[in-house]
């Protein structure tokens, strides 16, 4: 008796562990869907991942959000000005410009030129690229106004959300679907498309490098590949030409940067998948799944035994541009390390051009994991209405016993 007792404790501690480790840490009252980046804590919504229990974090997450934005702009003067006067509105005055990008410029210049010798007094030597620095050219009244809008979660709305360029490029009905990669023009590719990486015509041939059969996992080892830099390009709202961003792609994309070979495709997008759902929601690993496509799936690229994706090549080349521009800032090891990283970027390159129908084919694959996860999204959503609705109509107690 007392071991089955024992046993049924156990079952029940078992099973209350189990359900703890599913709630949210901060309501405790749904299950979780995110996990934050910094304290890796668990949050259902975007109401708990603001809750006071996580502040800091959240605070400092928008903080760098609106930092991004300022050293991603070009102030000029009138810039400055209009800077000025949103800081010197009051707090309501302050929500309705950021949020619906009204401008009366004139009518606050019209006051006088104060404003003016104010900002060249507080804003002269302005790094914007210290947030610190910023903060504390905060009055305490401004820096109350940006915590409450912190607080509102509006302060995402001022953000602007970059666009991928291989969307853009994309939307471009001009250029054709195949074009010869010996002697490409501005108007047979994409190069008239803004910010759009930069096409290589002189990629050494595969044959030159190797002379023996390609390994099967070379082409999964690609897919990872594109999938991490289509990570760090959303991450980094397209400010991703950096060393951060370079050591979030390392730890992104294992196939290439820890020698993890993955023997079949539909392996290669499971662990791409799993990577990304450690730190953000499905819909972001499903929105990465729709961009790897988009890469593959563009304009073609004519050679002369093959058909290369245009944009596989361009999201290849970038990476190695961009490895190129931040090695010089790295130690003498790290920099070995990702001089190997654009040497093997260089090899997959030479590869696509000539298996370029084997990418292609891999889109047959990534449309079906999209739409497993977001049948699997579908169930999870419809599961948690459900709970909401048993709870709803769960009935009340109408009498109760008093001692």
């Amino acid at each position: 008796m007392f071991v089955l007792l024992l046993l049924l404790c156990l079952t029940f501690h078992s099973m209350m562990d189990s359900m703890c480790e599913s709630m949210c840490d901060f309501c405790v009252s749904k299950k979780w869907r995110y996990r934050c980046s910094r304290c890796h804590r668990r949050y259902c919504s975007s109401d708990c991942f603001r809750s006071a229990q996580h502040m800091q974090c959240s605070e400092e997450f928008f903080r760098q959000c609106v930092t991004q934005e300022l050293m991603s702009r070009r102030f000029d003067d009138s810039s400055k000005r209009r800077l000025l006067e949103i800081l010197q509105r009051n707090g309501s005055q302050l929500t309705d410009d950021l949020i619906s990008g009204e401008d009366n410029t004139e009518d606050i210049v019209e006051e006088g030129d104060d404003s003016e010798d104010t900002f060249e007094a507080r804003f002269k030597h302005l790094d914007i690229n210290d947030s610190h620095c910023l903060w504390n050219q905060l009055s305490d009244s401004e820096k109350q106004e940006f915590n409450e809008l912190l607080k509102s979660g509006k302060i995402g709305d001022i953000v602007d959300v970059w666009k991928p360029w291989w969307e853009s490029a994309s939307n471009d009905s001009t250029k054709p679907l195949v074009t010869p990669l010996d002697e490409p023009t501005v108007a047979q590719t994409s190069d008239n498309v803004p910010n759009i990486p930069q096409l290589v015509s002189n990629i050494t041939k595969l044959e030159e490098l190797i002379s023996k059969p390609v390994s099967p996992t070379v082409c999964p080892a690609v897919v990872n590949t594109l999938f991490s830099y289509c990570y760090i390009c959303r991450v980094f709202n397209g400010e991703y030409d950096s060393i951060e961003s370079i050591d979030v792609f390392v730890s992104k994309c294992p196939q290439l940067c820890k020698r993890i070979n993955c023997q079949d495709l539909s392996q290669s997008l499971q662990m791409c998948v799993q990577e990304v759902m450690t730190e953000q929601p499905s819909q972001m690993a499903i929105q990465l799944l729709y961009d790897l496509k988009c890469l593959i799936d563009g304009p073609k690229l004519k050679t002369q035994c093959s058909e290369s994706p245009e944009y596989v090549l361009r999201a290849l080349n970038d990476l190695i541009c961009i490895i190129n521009k931040v090695k010089t800032k790295c130690s003498k090891s790290k920099r070995k390390d990702i001089e190997l990283l654009a040497k093997k970027l260089q090899f997959y390159m030479s590869w696509s051009v000539a298996n370029g129908l084997s990418l292609v084919e891999t889109t047959v694959q990534i449309n079906l994991m999209i739409d497993t996860m977001l049948l699997m999204e579908n169930s999870n959503q419809l599961q948690e209405n459900s709970e909401d609705l048993r709870t709803k109509l769960r009935p009340k107690t109408l009498i109760t016993e008093i001692d």
